[in-house]
């Protein structure tokens, strides 16, 4: 069975191919400039009424020294890292962030996975599928924003902090709680299903945007310098427009 598929994938690789498509595997590629990023508009699906968070990506920064931001939805959440410290912050309704620290180390020029979740209490958050800390946060449904969302820098009262640095990839945003304990991080394209929100797989640009493959079609586009790379990435091996199918196939393959 699994050579059937195998072959069935490669027929449509070569048939995507004669049109025109071809088989990609990239990833968001930042350079520390402060005007450079991801960013998609704001939408109600992103923050309003969302009970349970479940924010993750796949990151390769290429130093640790000073704060990284991987995704922020500014007064609502973020993820970081800080001098290599993989960190969150959430802000629920009517109270002021609140920052959460994983006391553990995201390396350098190595792809390392990370997720936080969020519960209306504590906050939770892990690095390679490894639980490292929880703590109880400001309590309450989270807040309302105006702000877009971006992958690889953050602005606060007009100006840019926390540029990232190196490689991003596979980011997700999710209405619930996808992990509560250790768990193997998944080797093919994450799927989007009823609770993603946004799921951006950099694999490429269609008219200019990149494409959110949630329901609520979130799409963002490249700032300034921001680009993709062609990368080697265990975790998406292949991605082929439209709808990257092509990665979750492979990815459901590689795991039987």
């Amino acid at each position: 069975m699994k050579r059937l598929l195998f072959l069935g994938l490669v027929i449509m690789l070569i048939s995507l191919s004669q049109h025109g498509e071809a088989a990609l595997n990239r990833a968001l590629k930042l350079d520390g400039d402060p005007d450079s990023a991801m960013e998609a508009p704001d939408h109600p699906s992103l923050d309003t009424n969302i009970d349970e968070l479940t924010v993750e990506a796949w990151v390769n920064p290429d130093n640790n020294a000073g704060e990284h931001m991987i995704v922020n939805k500014e007064d609502v959440y973020e993820i970081a890292l800080v001098d290599g410290i993989f960190k969150t912050a959430v802000q629920p309704a009517g109270k002021g962030w609140d920052w959460i620290s994983s006391n553990g180390n995201v390396p350098t020029g190595k792809w390392t996975h990370v997720a936080i979740t969020y519960d209306g209490k504590k906050a939770r958050l892990y690095i390679g599928g490894k639980f490292m800390a929880e703590s109880e946060a400001w309590q309450g449904k989270l807040n309302d924003s105006p702000d877009t969302l971006k992958v690889g820098r953050r602005t606060r009262g007009g100006d840019t902090h926390s540029a990232y640095s190196g490689l991003i990839d596979e980011v997700r945003v999710s209405k619930t709680i996808r992990y509560d304990k250790d768990f193997g991080v998944q080797k093919g394209a994450f799927m989007p299903d009823d609770d993603t929100v946004a799921l951006y797989h950099f694999d490429g640009e269609i008219g200019g945007k990149i494409e959110d493959f949630s329901k609520y079609s979130n799409d963002g586009k490249l700032v300034k310098k921001a680009k993709l790379d062609d990368i080697n990435l265990p975790n998406t091996l292949l991605a082929v427009y439209p709808k990257n199918k092509l990665a979750a196939i492979w990815g459901e393959i590689k795991t039987e």
